[in-house]
């Protein structure tokens, strides 16, 4: 996930996002991918989607990428604070990670797969706590 430069001065956010399978049909290999809206915060999960179709269209002309989305929620990011109340301080100091919720767009086939997309994330950012739940909004 692309997720730096959203940390907006570490400001709390929630965004929308989408869990999607990447494959190439030549060679059969595929990717998990998390990918979240970017620009604001009422963003829909169609954006996220087609936000990143588009990424795979720019670096592969052929169109040999084929992305399926496998469901969405959320995702909210909560800044560290190291102030007086300590609000927000986290395990690892940095700030966390909650993803959750639906997508009526693209809804989890069974169940959701928070706990995939959580997991997702925790890789790409090892510094930063990272949890989920099967939740609502």
């Amino acid at each position: 996930p692309n997720l730096d430069a959203l940390s907006n001065g570490h400001k709390h956010w929630r965004r929308k996002y989408v869990l999607c399978v990447v494959s190439d049909v030549m060679t059969d290999e595929c990717k998990l991918v998390v990918r979240i809206h970017e620009l604001d915060d009422y963003g829909y999960h169609m954006d996220c989607y087609r936000q990143l179709v588009g990424e795979c269209r720019a670096i592969d002309d052929k169109r040999r990428l084929q992305v399926e989305p496998l469901g969405g929620g959320r995702i909210e990011f909560n800044p560290w604070c190291d102030g007086d109340g300590n609000d927000g301080v986290t395990r690892s100091g940095y700030g966390s990670f909650v993803v959750y919720g639906y997508s009526n767009a693209f809804p989890f086939e069974r169940q959701p797969l928070h706990d995939l997309s959580a997991a997702i994330v925790q890789h790409a950012y090892p510094f930063l706590d990272v949890s989920w739940h099967d939740g609502g909004y």
